[in-house]
């Protein structure tokens, strides 16, 4: 999954809060994570999960071992 800012304020972002769709889900995920690195202000950017709600981190471990459904 590529993650891209759509939106973001003035200044260096590291921390934020992260809503998503998984592909092939309608299930719409939350999660917060922290920016480990970002190749330039408006392009992908490498989030680390910090906090991860125990629905949110059921479908993606469905996701990771293919079960995806």
């Amino acid at each position: 999954m590529r993650v891209v800012p759509l939106c973001e304020p003035a200044g260096t972002v590291r921390f934020m809060g992260l809503q998503f769709q998984l592909p092939g889900s309608e299930e719409v995920l939350s999660a917060s994570g922290e920016a480990v690195f970002a190749s330039d202000s408006r392009g992908p950017v490498g989030i680390r999960f910090t906090r991860v709600p125990q629905a949110s981190a059921e479908q993606i471990g469905r996701f990771v071992a293919g079960r995806h459904d």
